[in-house]
């Protein structure tokens, strides 16, 4: 059975959506898509269902706002770093890194097993926002290496961005990471590791290796 949280806790109209979709994102993460049914999170919750479909329609509407709400923070906290005015590219590249393998490693390989067996059109939405933002993230960053000397200059951003993109899908594919039996955390510090090396003018242990 599913861990119970305070059911006593009651859901004001006001901050009913937000409560559920807190909740539910844990099991969702924890437990996986097929884990998380209505029954399982009105448990949870401690209320009816009736409940919450006042607040969403379907379990798909409320996954589909998790993996909404996922995509817009981590995208808005990677902005954030490579915006910051007082660090240069190997900070930013180190802090990008650092946020980005949690970050991937919570969407687990069940889950987007999952999601692409049960629910295509939300795994379908995850992959459209990781075509979209990887590349335009991985461009900008390149671009400040390069101009700060830390990236080769031959080294093509946009080509770079895309490469990294399907490398990242392919990798962590469940297919995949059940052939190399590799977690999604080693596999992108494995990824990362071989991709800095050959890009990095003068490849540097603090970036390749010890902060991933």
């Amino acid at each position: 059975m599913l861990p119970p949280e305070n059911r006593s806790s009651k859901i004001s109209s006001k901050d009913a959506a937000g409560r559920i979709i807190t909740v539910a994102s844990r099991l969702l993460f924890s437990y996986g898509y097929n884990a998380l049914t209505m029954d399982a999170l009105a448990h949870e919750l401690g209320v009816s269902k009736k409940t919450i479909y006042r607040c969403f329609e379907s379990k798909d509407a409320i996954v589909h706002a998790i993996i909404n709400d996922y995509v817009k923070h981590t995208r808005g906290n990677i902005d954030a770093i490579i915006n910051a005015k007082d660090s240069d590219f190997t900070q930013k590249l180190n802090a990008v890194i650092q946020f980005i393998i949690p970050r991937i490693s919570e969407i687990n390989p069940v889950l987007l097993r999952e999601l692409q067996r049960y629910a295509p059109d939300i795994h379908r939405y995850l992959d459209d926002m990781r075509k979209k933002n990887i590349p335009e993230i991985w461009s900008r960053l390149l671009r400040i290496g390069i101009e700060q000397k830390m990236i080769r200059p031959e080294i093509d951003p946009d080509f770079t961005a895309q490469f990294i993109l399907q490398a990242m899908r392919g990798m962590i594919e469940p297919e995949t990471l059940a052939k190399t039996k590799l977690s999604i955390h080693e596999t992108i510090h494995k990824a990362f590791v071989l991709l800095l090396n050959g890009i990095l003018i003068h490849p540097r242990p603090s970036i390749a290796n010890k902060t991933i």
